[in-house]
């Protein structure tokens, strides 16, 4: 019987659970982890089929499909590039589906046969993947939280574009217009999981599921490489003896080589060896990468040429350290877990290496023409996993050669020697801020103690000062021309020598300069001496310094006589 049923493009299984890393809290662009590292990971990339990747046009260019819009992507020098976020959408697919990640959705699904799905909320994909939680790409590679629900975090890896390193090289083809049309999503015998006929291959059965039978959605959408690319004719559907407004234009570009550099800063080790995993496809040989337009008729097939990583370990030590780690820790989750032998793993390589496609492995769009949409579905056709259409088989399993068991305990003691030896190194740079620390406290403290000497010999010198000027006495009333002046300096004596009447030795040197003041020609105030005793303020003050009775007696022999 005719097989109708086919497609350029295939779905890797959505895997039901998600690997959450534990340290996915604890990422911080301010504070690294102990065992963090930075460094650059250099690509070659060789285009093994012509490549189209358009950048910079804007919608009027769309529209009009002009000569900005068809071109490659090119920089003010002219240079072809592909544009980094193209490169990183590339290398993020294949780490979300080796790292078991979440596939993210955007509100709800339209669909024009049924009725719209919010697949946030009806059971089509597991509960792990609608979790705000980071899964591994999310940790590496940061996310923005599109709906509001969750948190978005920074990446710790930026790639530079990929600019052409052979451009006189490279060859541009002929103007291309191409209708990329492909079933629509409400197709279901495509995008849903189906029950096989045991009895007839690529057979529903009993019936078709589709949306509202609650099944499962097919998964992670890929279109396999083409392993012998052949330039497609110029395919444009007429509606209406009009030209159908769906086709794409574009000139793609033949035999270029491309150079990038990747910076990772504070990754873990695993998490280095996460990212060269994705790159590389865990060194499994043969395997190419696909990006830009045109992927359904074999254009963007890229080759990983060459890999040179800077930093502390090699790309296998990186690589041997992602997979012990994350095999333990997946275990942990998943019950019988084993990465070489996962579906999910054996779906995405197959669809990276080259195949010897045929019949219902014809990586080929269905016909409109010829009916095969409603002959398939009349047929109880689905569409198969790649692995098991005609043609496909795993051409070399994942990975380098397994790590023995010995070279597994070699990773863990090398693990733990890393970790024991940054807590060395931490413990040594803490004692040394303590020695520093102490150093500093004893300076403080000589610092204080002299400040202290310095406070208390001021203290001895003022004392001794003091006792210098009691000793003395009023004798300084000698340099003293005037009442007023000496009032100030008399009551600061005495404050010193701590008395509060002039001692009677001291009246002498009193008694000649209130003499000499008073019998002064430029004194003004002699009014007020010679007031009565009761009504002067000047021997009211000297009463203060020797008593009344002594100030009387001097008031009677310089006023009256």
């Amino acid at each position: 019987m005719t097989q109708y049923m086919k497609a350029p493009f295939n779905f890797v299984p959505l895997n039901n659970k998600v690997f959450f890393p534990d340290w996915a809290s604890q990422i911080s662009h301010d504070i690294p982890f102990e065992d963090g590292e930075s460094g650059t990971i250099e690509l070659e990339l060789t285009a093994m089929t012509p490549i189209f990747v358009r950048n910079g046009h804007t919608q009027k260019d769309a529209d009009e499909k002009n000569e900005n819009y068809t071109s490659f992507s090119k920089d003010t020098d002219g240079r072809y590039f592909i544009p980094a976020t193209s490169i990183k959408g590339m290398i993020r697919n294949v780490l979300e589906i080796m790292s078991f990640g979440k596939m993210r959705f955007k509100g709800k699904y339209p669909q024009k046969e049924i009725k719209d799905i919010d697949l946030k909320s009806d059971p089509f994909v597991s509960k792990h993947h609608l979790s705000n939680i980071p899964d591994l790409s999310d940790c590496i590679l940061g996310h923005v939280d599109g709906d509001g629900n969750g948190e978005s975090l920074r990446g710790r890896v930026h790639f530079s574009h990929a600019f052409c390193t052979n451009q006189e090289n490279v060859s541009d083809l002929d103007l291309k217009k191409i209708t990329l049309a492909e079933p629509k999503p409400s197709y279901y015998p495509i995008y849903i999981q189906q029950n096989e006929d045991k009895k007839n291959k690529g057979k529903v059965y009993p019936k078709y599921k589709s949306y509202e039978e609650g099944s499962s959605l097919k998964g992670w959408k890929r279109y396999p490489v083409h392993s012998n690319f052949v330039l497609p004719k110029d395919s444009v559907y007429k509606s209406k003896n009009e030209e159908d407004k769906q086709a794409s234009k574009f000139i793609a570009i033949e035999g270029a080589k491309f150079n990038l550099k990747i910076r990772f800063h504070n990754l873990k080790k695993a998490e280095i060896g996460a990212l060269i995993s994705s790159i590389t496809f865990h060194q499994t040989e043969k395997c190419y990468h696909s990006i830009g337009s045109a992927k359904s008729y074999g254009y963007g097939k890229l080759e990983v040429a060459d890999i040179k990583i800077n930093s502390k370990f090699s790309t296998t030590d990186y690589l041997k350290t992602f997979e012990t780690s994350f095999v333990h820790d997946v275990e942990k989750k998943f019950e019988g877990f084993d990465l070489a032998k996962s579906q999910e793993i054996k779906e995405l390589i197959v669809m990276a290496q080259n195949q010897n496609n045929k019949q219902d492995g014809l990586l080929e769009y269905m016909s409109l023409d010829k009916k095969d949409f409603k002959n398939a579905k009349d047929n109880k056709e689905f569409l198969q996993k790649y692995s098991v259409l005609s043609g496909v088989e795993l051409k070399s399993q994942i990975g380098q050669k397994p790590a023995t068991q010995e070279e597994l305990i070699k990773i863990q003691e090398q693990l733990e020697f890393e970790r024991l030896a940054k807590i060395e190194e931490k413990l040594k740079a803490e004692e040394e801020q303590i020695a520093i620390e102490k150093q500093k406290q004893k300076e403080s403290e000589a610092l204080l103690a002299e400040i202290a000497r310095k406070k208390k010999q001021e203290k001895v010198e003022a004392q001794k000062r003091k006792e210098k000027q009691v000793e003395e006495g009023l004798a300084f009333l000698s340099d003293v021309n005037d009442f007023n002046a000496s009032k100030k300096r008399i009551d600061q004596w005495m404050k010193k020598a701590i008395v509060k009447v002039i001692p009677n030795e001291q009246h002498q040197f009193l008694f000649d300069a209130l003499t000499r003041f008073y019998n002064d020609p430029k004194n003004r105030d002699k009014k007020k001496w010679v007031l009565p005793f009761e009504q002067s303020h000047v021997w009211k003050k000297i009463s203060t310094w020797v008593g009344s009775e002594t100030a009387r007696q001097w008031y009677n022999e310089l006023i009256k006589n």
